[in-house]
């Protein structure tokens, strides 16, 4: 019995799977609890993970990136989601970098996205000054009438 491929893997995708399934099992499922108890990955992981191409994965290389597309992203999601890892945020890392080539300068873009782990992108998401409440909500639902 074969084992389920999706459409959209080829065999270069396969191999990018292999590597990050590796990187995913020798790097950080060892250290996974310990990160969660202390609430923040050593940094060291982050240039590991620059190192071997998992991080920007589909960000032009021009500009730091692996030079791949969103399926290169999708496969590192799959390899962590694969073990239950969610300590490392690799995709917050790779939104905020979307911002900046989307958004940036070129000088932004040239020295701000990198895939190396020596720079972090991090972004502020302030929360409202009161709390969203749905029962301040005064409007009644509509009845949908037949």
């Amino acid at each position: 019995m074969d084992v389920y491929r999706s459409c959209w893997m080829d065999d270069e995708l396969e191999m990018f799977g292999d590597a990050a399934r590796r990187f995913v099992q020798n790097e950080i499922v060892p250290n996974d609890a310990r990160w969660r108890e202390q609430k923040l990955i050593d940094r060291d992981l982050w240039n590991k993970a620059g190192e071997v191409g998992l991080l920007c994965t589909d960000i032009p290389d021009e500009y730091g990136g692996v030079g791949g597309d969103a399926r290169h992203e999708a496969v590192v999601a799959l390899e962590m989601g694969r073990h239950g890892i969610s300590s490392f945020g690799h995709v917050v890392h790779s939104i905020l970098a979307h911002y900046v080539l989307n958004y940036g300068t070129e000088q932004q873009k040239q020295s701000w996205v990198e895939r190396d782990g020596d720079w972090f992108l991090s972004m502020n998401a302030n929360a409202p000054a009161k709390p969203l409440n749905p029962s301040l909500n005064r409007k009644k639902p509509r009845r949908k009438r037949w």
